[in-house]
């Protein structure tokens, strides 16, 4: 993992474009503001000082304190030439804190999958990872930001975006989870569209082979777009002569008519946190060319989405894994799933947690210190 780790602060340029292009050409090997704050200069001179507080002033007056943070992740770069395809990869890690005594390569990792349109390294799926880890100094805690999205990650050719679908991404990210997570425990987590993802790896790794699976205990889905498909009729928990085509057309109709309004709603009772993630916009606004090719990384994973999750695929998951849903009473997916979630957990006891917070829609996380309090109850 230190091989591979893109800490790039205190490197020379020249060595730290090096390192970056031989493990992974398509990114960036400049920090960019969102790794280490805005200005950030790590250097023990006067100017270094200078740099450092000026930064730490300059991300407060942008209403972006958690930039500041001992818990900012740093760039970790990861390169996995296992199988017919090389895949490299850059997971955003923060390290377990030196003073919990912990050892680095027995420490817990809670891995954070960000939602649909979230860079990962930008807005809400960041502040959740920071505030997370500093509920948590004891675990590495990681983010692995959505492929052909995230501000600081490569962008997917025509070809990648072609074969893109959940069972291929799972599969990858499991590849190269493991490069970073060491010897400890893994909970899987996910964000929206991130928690469709994050059911499918889990789902992949209940079903490898003993000597290829990680040591995941424990899936907690955040707003979750897990919505069951093709229950079997025993067990099935909604209207017998459901048309499934229709229901998923009215479900995604809601969804979308509930996402501007929920914005709204938490503009006006959340406006710090809100505006907290307005980089993304400046991101998505600086970057124009890359507009394309995310459009059609969005598009092809929404429809993925709305496929739905196999009712099979739950249950090979809850007898090995415990499953926790965090979600708000607004959200549609969610009114949708709780009696899903009911059912499985009368099938597994034990193994499912269900936590639906009153005055809460889909965008929950972008109050994400609140998000982060939740998360640890489930």
């Amino acid at each position: 993992m230190e091989a591979a780790r893109a800490q790039l602060a205190g490197t020379p340029p020249d060595m730290a474009n090096a390192l970056a292009a031989a493990s992974q050409p398509q990114l960036s090997a400049v920090p960019s503001p969102d790794e280490k704050g805005f200005f950030y200069e790590d250097s023990p001179n006067i100017f270094g000082r200078v740099s450092r507080t000026i930064a730490h002033v300059a991300n407060i007056a942008i209403n972006q304190p958690h930039l500041n943070s001992p818990a900012m992740p740093e760039g970790v770069v990861v390169t996995d030439g296992r199988g017919a395809v090389k895949i490299s990869t850059r997971f955003l890690v923060t390290e377990p804190r030196p003073e919990t005594g912990i050892d680095p390569k027995t420490a817990s990792n809670d891995v954070l999958h960000p939602g649909l349109s979230e860079f990962g390294d930008f807005g809400s799926a960041l502040r959740l990872h920071v505030a997370h880890a500093e509920r948590h100094p004891e675990r590495r805690v990681i983010t692995n930001p959505t492929a052909g999205v995230s501000h600081g990650g490569k962008l997917l050719s025509g070809r990648e975006l072609m074969g893109r679908c959940p069972e291929k991404t799972a599969r990858f990210n499991l590849r190269l989870l493991r490069h970073v997570t060491q010897d400890g425990p893994i909970r899987l987590m996910g964000v929206s569209l991130g928690s469709y993802i994050a059911t499918h790896m889990a789902e992949q790794n209940v079903g490898a082979d003993e000597a290829k699976q990680l040591n995941i205990e424990g899936l907690a889905l955040i707003a979750s777009a897990v919505v069951a498909l093709h229950v079997d009729d025993h067990e099935n928990f909604r209207d017998p002569d459901i048309d499934e085509h229709q229901h998923r057309a009215y479900l995604t109709k809601s969804f979308l008519m509930h996402i501007p309004w929920d914005l709204a709603r938490m503009t006006r009772k959340h406006p710090l946190d809100t505006s907290a993630c307005v980089p993304i916009i400046a991101a998505y606004a600086s970057a124009p060319h890359k507009l394309r090719p995310r459009l059609q990384a969005i598009h092809a994973d929404f429809k993925s989405v709305q496929n739905g999750a196999e009712w099979s695929m739950l249950k090979h998951i809850a007898p090995e894994l415990t499953i926790g849903i965090l979600g708000g009473e607004f959200d549609p997916l969610i009114v949708e799933q709780i009696p899903q979630w009911d059912a499985l957990g009368s099938l597994y006891p034990g193994q499912v947690t269900q936590r639906i917070l009153p005055d809460f829609g889909h965008l929950m996380t972008i109050d994400a210190r609140r998000s982060a309090a939740e998360l640890d109850k489930i």
